[in-house]
Order: C-alpha cells, then structure tokens, then sequence
C-alpha cells in the first residue's frame, strides 16, 4: 500500500482542494486558497495518496503571537484512516513558535481536539439566512460610513484589542478585496465600531464585525443588511451574546449550527474581548 505523503500545497493543487470543499459546501473560493498560499505558504499542507490529494490543512501565522487552523478536509472515502490527525500534528509541529494555537471545532471535531490538548475558550453559533432583511436603526446617534484607507490603522488597532493578536495583512486584504462590504461607525470623531465580509461560492460572509457597544454593532448591520438586501449571508457570532442573536433574527437570520472555539495554550495572550460581534470566519479565526 503506497504510504500517505503530507506535503505542501502548491498552486496547482488548488483544483483539488476546490473540490474537497465543493463536496462539504463549504463557501471559500479560489481567491481564498491563494491567499493563504501567498500568505503563509510553509503553512498550506495537503495529504497525498497515489498522487491525488485527499485532504487539507491551513494555518495563518499573525507575528507568532496567535496562529489559526482552519480548511480540515478530507475526502468522505478516507476519513476515520488517521488522515486529518496526520495533517493536524504536521501543522502543529511547523506553528512550534506560535504562543497560542486556535481553531474553530464542530462537536464532533471537538473531541478530536481535545484528546490532544486543546482547550474550549467559548462557543459560536452560525448564523444564516438565504436572504437577508432590510433592518433600520434610526435612532443611532452617529455615523456609518466606508472605510477608507486613513481609517484602516485605527481599524487594526480595534481589531487587535477584539482578536488577541495583530491581523493588519488580513484586514488591508479584505477590506481592498471586498470595500463596498466594509463599514465603520463613528461618534462625535471616533471610530467605534467596523465589519467587513466577502462573498463566497454559497453566500456573503459578514464578519468580522468589532464595535464598542450593541448600539454601534446594530448599526453596522443595519447598513450591511442594505447593501446584500434579499443575497444569502451568513455570521458566526459569540453564543453567549443572546440579545444580539434575537436582534439578527429581525434581518432574517437564524441559528443553524454550533461551533466552539478552541485554543492550544503554550501561554495566555491573545484572548478575546467582548468587542467581537462576529468572528472573521473559521479558517481566518
């Protein structure tokens, strides 16, 4: 029996990888795969059989402080083989320096997870609807308004203090990406608040979505849910935040799975704040 290689990806396994994700339905495009291959390639893995790829694994690396595991894929004809657990420890092993390890997980994938050392820090829920509502919120004392590039500092900054570690590659990538998608909220001069998203092969993604306080957040999707009015979209958000999920329920959206958010802890920086309405997604953390 021809052994199983865990590699790094190249370019041209993209093909592949696309239709790992097309079999789960899962949202991510091509553009996705190579940003991660452009970002963090030494951190892009696939499992190979016979020459045909058979799983995937990425990881992003934000400075060594916090890293993120997402894109655990394999093909439906060769899980329970020790496959992803191959591709988790190969992944784990080249984020060594890494002070803290993270990864979204289903409940399935949970305990997986757990017998090798990560831990729950809190749950998500996703959020869905096949076509967002228009949802006013008139009563917000300040402003939303685009995100232009002399706002994008401060935006880090806030994404920073929400994430536990400096995403400022991503947040430029995003927001250049997809602007029309990307919002912040200001009162009396200061920026309080921001989302961003991007479109994918199933549905808009919105998240991440920051704000200082329910009422800064209510007004970003207020703005967003008319921009994407009656378009797919989906959100993972803290499953602890009950009245923002009721809130979310005006604009179509309803629970449509559980997820918890895990962490391998080698110390404690890089936890999250309240701040975080929404996460940027799983493979983004």
């Amino acid at each position: 029996m021809e052994e199983l290689l865990v590699r790094q990806m190249v370019s041209e396994d993209i093909d592949s990888a696309m239709q790992l994700k097309d079999a789960e339905l899962w949202n991510q495009t091509e553009s996705d795969w190579r940003y991660f291959l452009e970002s963090n390639p030494e951190l892009c893995l696939v499992a190979s059989l016979k020459n045909k790829v058979i799983g995937t694994v990425t990881a992003i690396s934000y400075d060594n402080r916090k890293a993120w595991i997402g894109m655990m894929l394999v093909s439906s004809d060769q899980r329970r083989k020790g496959v992803g657990l191959k591709l988790l420890h190969s992944i784990i092993d080249r984020l060594a320096g890494c002070d803290l390890i993270g990864l979204d997980a289903t409940p399935v994938g949970a305990l997986v997870y757990e017998r090798i050392g990560f831990r729950e820090e809190h749950g998500l829920t996703r959020m869905s609807t096949q076509g967002i509502e228009t949802g006013g919120h008139e009563s917000y004392a300040g402003s939303v308004e685009t995100i232009e590039a002399s706002d994008i500092l401060e935006v880090c900054r806030l994404d920073e203090e929400a994430f536990g570690a400096n995403r400022s590659e991503l947040i430029q990538h995003l927001v250049s990406s997809e602007p029309n998608l990307c919002w912040l909220t200001k009162r009396e001069g200061e920026i309080t608040g921001f989302n961003l998203g991007r479109r994918g092969t199933q549905f808009t993604h919105i998240g991440p979505v920051v704000a200082k306080s329910p009422e800064d957040a209510k007004a970003l999707l207020a703005q967003i849910s008319r921009n994407l009015e009656g378009s797919p979209a989906v959100m993972d958000i803290p499953a602890e935040k009950d009245e923002w999920q009721s809130w979310l329920s005006k604009l179509g959206f309803l629970p449509q799975r559980s997820l918890t958010r895990m962490h391998l802890h080698r110390n404690r920086s890089g936890i999250e704040s309240d701040t975080q309405y929404a996460i940027c997604g799983p493979e983004f953390g």
